[in-house]
């Protein structure tokens, strides 16, 4: 079975998910991504596409202060919606 067929997506969600485990498990979370919610990753991983990650910082710091709405039940709403989406156009 080639890899790249959309039959092939289970079994390299499989694999990289075995790899994701083995390597949070030897070295921890990496710590990479900054963020204090859901919404904030959310947020700027939409603003660093066009933006320096020191200007996503910067905003983010402000959306902190004027009360980032993560708690919101629309809000979450959203964010679930959009990660089941994700998931289910993704291979």
């Amino acid at each position: 079975m080639s890899t790249n067929t959309p039959a092939a997506a289970p079994l390299r969600r499989s694999r990289l998910r075995a790899v994701y485990t083995r390597l949070r498990t030897r070295f921890g979370h990496a710590g990479w991504w900054p963020a204090k919610s859901a919404l904030e990753v959310c947020v700027g991983a939409v603003l660093v596409q066009n933006t320096s990650w020191s200007n996503v910082e910067k905003a983010l710091a402000v959306l902190r202060r004027v009360g980032l709405p993560d708690e919101h039940p629309h809000v979450k709403m959203v964010l679930q919606s959009l990660a089941k989406l994700a998931k289910t156009k993704g291979a």
